[in-house]
């Protein structure tokens, strides 16, 4: 999984499971392939696990931060 996102992220000129098999190494893009045809996808649970990430790492402040000098 972290190989295709950063193969969805790298600077390809072509994004698709051969290019992105290609550019993490691998022979053929059987594992992507694989990947995309049997995964299962919630948008849903995708969104509120990335909510509880930012927010942990970023927490909300109570007040602005003070101007600088």
């Amino acid at each position: 999984m972290r190989h295709l996102v950063l193969g969805l992220l790298a600077d390809l000129p072509r994004k698709n499971c051969w290019t992105i098999a290609e550019w993490a190494g691998d022979t053929t893009p059987d594992a992507m392939r694989h990947l995309l045809s049997r995964a299962k996808r919630d948008a849903g649970a995708v969104r509120d696990d990335l909510r509880a990430h930012v927010v942990a790492k970023h927490p909300v402040r109570s007040s602005p931060p003070a101007d600088p000098p």
